[in-house]
């Protein structure tokens, strides 16, 4: 169903609702492929839970994680993206 929808934050959140009510793998190889921009979007929307509840799902990679903590918190450079989970809003 996620795959009809119009505009790509429907399609996020679509597939977002498709995979964790019935576990469709193309929802999930689509939410894997978009992790970046769905997390990108939450934080640019100010949703700080749904944000670290989509990090918890463990869609988003180490490398991706670890980027949008460097431009969130540019000062923690030194720390894994794991242990700066702490700093999250």
């Amino acid at each position: 169903m996620w795959s009809y929808a119009n505009t790509a934050i429907c399609r996020e959140n679509l597939a977002l609702l498709e995979y964790f009510h019935f576990r469709a793998e193309g929802a999930k190889e689509y939410i894997k492929k978009f992790s970046k921009g769905i997390l990108s979007r939450f934080i640019q929307e100010g949703d700080e839970k749904q944000a670290v509840e989509f990090v918890k799902t463990g869609f988003v990679s180490q490398n991706t994680l670890k980027e949008m903590m460097l431009s969130v918190f540019p000062g923690h450079a030194h720390q894994s993206a794991e242990s700066s989970l702490h700093f999250w809003p």
